[in-house]
């Protein structure tokens, strides 16, 4: 049994930023809701909605499109190209 790794500066860094965007991301969308549902006339609850799909979406990436994965970025910084030997 091995002890966990330290949680790093390199690991909190980009959760930082990812929490920041979150949080952004919700108060954005809710905004932008608030405004659609005051246009359309529908519910108040559109605009907390709309802010928390938002939020989720781009603090959770669940495909991984917009914050890069720890093995693709450990194999993009090592140069994970192959070279031929003869």
């Amino acid at each position: 049994m091995a002890w966990p790794r330290p949680v790093g500066p390199t690991i909190l860094a980009p959760m930082n930023k990812r929490i920041a965007s979150g949080i952004l991301w919700l108060f954005a969308g809710w905004y932008l809701g608030n405004l659609i549902a005051f246009q359309l006339g529908w519910s108040d609850l559109f605009g907390p909605i709309l802010g928390i799909v938002a939020a989720t979406a781009v603090a959770g990436d669940p495909l991984g499109l917009i914050w890069r994965r720890a093995d693709r970025l450990a194999a993009t910084q090592h140069g994970d190209t192959a070279v031929p030997v003869d």
